[in-house]
């Protein structure tokens, strides 16, 4: 039987002023019914000018572009788009009406909608969720209610561009359980993300976007097979398959596996773990008294208790990171720090000193702050002026030499005249923590920095943290990419309901599996690896696998079923 086609471009090309760079260029592809497709590339290469495309909004609603070649619909062909950002697609009090919404812009009776409603709701298992007020919901709640409020259309295609890039672990895995159900409904679905890790186990095939243009069509596998080919993406890629290049030339045997779980079960019996004090150390080597302590804080929005009892300590030329799931408090506990949000009960210091009578501008010179959305921060009319903003308000003026060593730090140089709102979100994102790093301050808070970084990009940032610590600056992260906190974190504070529930190392941390089972919060990939190969304690990165581990004379890999 003869697969249906959705949609096919051919010599396909467009560009949004006749000034710029062409966005897509001489692309050609098709999407069959039944297929999720993932369309992998780094931040800029042109994903979310495709999914423009797929889904009309060019030529549309943009109507200003020039367009060469053929984007073709197939016949009687629907499409929904779910955007990276849920709250600008939700519409309606509780949940049931956020679904509802497209259904009425049809005319559809209420009465006619109840079935088609209880049958995604029951697709996407969030049934229980229907009544719920959704500005109250967590942001893996709020895209699975979006996505639901765009299948409920029964589109032909459903279209996700970077649908988990502002979602916590829990959410994240919410929607990989969604896109598990999409799969077994035979729902054709487009990806478009700089992240493999997440949709790999769904996945039938991947095409890589380069500056607007398709270099890679193949399979998840034969894409994980070419490093010099994700590299060149800017793609994050599963550990796992890190791990698999680092030891293949050695071990030929060792099997390439992107889910940690299974590649654990194939190399048990093969590889045994070798102690290492320093490595396995918990201790937290202070040698400073902090430059800020959190006491006995307490904060409330009405009757919520948001923050109970907390005390915490942050230090010069640290890494703190902050995690817990969406609604823990970490956001909450970090506003405190720049005046943002003042104690309900308890006190902040900064150098032994309350800061109690400082306003947000005076507390601003030692303590700046990278917002999750870095639009809401931008607003002068070159990259160069955005970075030297917040020294020019305290009366330091940057060098040219000190803004190009800024601006080479963040691979910003060539944008250096660029208007800030026209780069893509990743280079919006850098943009945001250079203006608060450039400023020296004693502290930059950090919240979810990688969210549109592609590959290079957080290797640059995992640098300038490197950077910045050296400078003696403290860093508080608050991030749900796992990985990377195992990467730059020198102490983690892990928060539940408001408190403190686990402090320590990465590994003290990551090594309490059963709070976090307790708590439903993932662990990082490698500490999955770990406890699946029965090690004692937690290997958080895939350096550290190698350096830490050897292989087992006469052991061997076992294939999966």
């Amino acid at each position: 039987m003869e697969s249906q086609l959705l949609f096919q471009f051919k010599d396909f090309s467009y560009q949004y002023r006749r000034q710029s760079a062409a966005a897509l260029r001489h692309i050609s592809f098709s999407v069959e019914a039944g297929e999720i497709v993932a369309v992998l590339g780094k931040s800029g290469s042109g994903k979310t000018t495709l999914a423009h495309v797929l889904s009309g909004i060019i030529p549309e609603t943009v109507t200003t572009g020039t367009m060469q070649g053929k984007a073709e619909r197939g016949q009687s062909v629907s499409v929904g788009l779910v955007t990276q950002s849920p709250e600008s697609q939700l519409f309606g009090y509780t949940v049931e009406d956020a679904v509802a919404f497209g259904l009425e812009n049809q005319n559809m009776l209420r009465s006619d909608m109840a079935n088609k409603i209880d049958e995604v709701l029951a697709l996407l298992h969030i049934s229980h969720l229907r009544h719920r007020v959704v500005e109250k919901l967590s942001g893996g709640q709020k895209q699975a209610v979006c996505i639901a409020s765009v299948l409920v259309m029964k589109p032909d295609l459903l279209v996700l561009d970077e649908p988990v890039s502002s979602l916590d672990p829990l959410g994240k895995s919410m929607v990989q359980d969604i896109l598990f159900q999409l799969r077994e409904s035979g729902q054709s679905v487009v990806i478009l993300d700089q992240f493999a890790d997440w949709c790999a186990s769904c996945v039938s095939s991947v095409l890589g976007l380069e500056a607007g243009q398709i270099i890679f069509g193949g399979t998840l596998r034969e894409f994980f097979q070419d490093p010099d080919l994700y590299e060149k993406l800017g793609v994050t890629v599963p550990p796992s398959v890190l791990l698999y290049h680092s030891l293949k030339e050695k071990h030929p045997e060792f099997p390439l596996r992107w889910n940690a779980e299974e590649l654990g079960r194939a190399l048990h019996g093969a590889v045994y773990l070798k102690s290492d004090e320093k490595e396995s150390s918990d201790a937290v080597t202070i040698e400073s008294s902090p430059l800020i302590e959190v006491r006995h804080l307490q904060h409330c929005y009405g009757s919520f208790e948001a923050l109970s009892d907390v005390e915490a300590r942050f230090y010069k030329g640290r890494v703190t990171s902050l995690l817990g799931q969406n609604g823990s408090g970490k956001t909450t506990l970090v506003h405190h720090l720049n005046g943002l949000l003042r104690p309900t009960a308890g006190d902040v210091l900064i150098n032994g000193k309350t800061i109690s009578g400082l306003s947000v501008a005076e507390l601003s010179k030692s303590v700046a702050m990278v917002f999750q959305n870095p639009e809401h921060m931008l607003f002068e009319n070159s990259v160069a002026e955005e970075i030297s903003f917040s020294g020019r308000m305290h009366g330091e003026v940057l060098s040219s030499e000190e803004m190009d060593q800024w601006l080479e730090w963040g691979g910003l140089k060539e944008y250096k005249s660029a208007f800030p709102l026209n780069l893509s979100m990743g280079q919006k994102h850098m943009t945001a923590i250079l203006c608060a790093a450039a400023s020296r301050p004693e502290a930059v808070i950090l919240d979810e920095p990688t969210l549109g970084l592609d590959l290079d990009m957080k290797r640059r940032l995992t640098a300038l943290i490197g950077k910045l610590k050296q400078m003696g600056i403290c860093v508080i992260l608050i991030s749900h990419e796992l990985s990377f906190v195992c990467e730059v974190s020198d102490e983690i504070l892990l928060l539940h309901n408001g408190r403190i529930v686990c402090e320590g190392t990465p590994r003290k941390v990551f090594g309490q599996r059963s709070l976090f089972a307790d708590m439903k919060m993932p662990l990082p990939d490698m500490e999955i690896l770990s406890d699946t190969l029965g090690f004692p304690s937690p290997v958080l990165t895939d350096s550290e696998f190698l350096r830490r581990t050897e292989w087992i004379k006469g052991g061997h890999t076992h294939e999966l079923a």
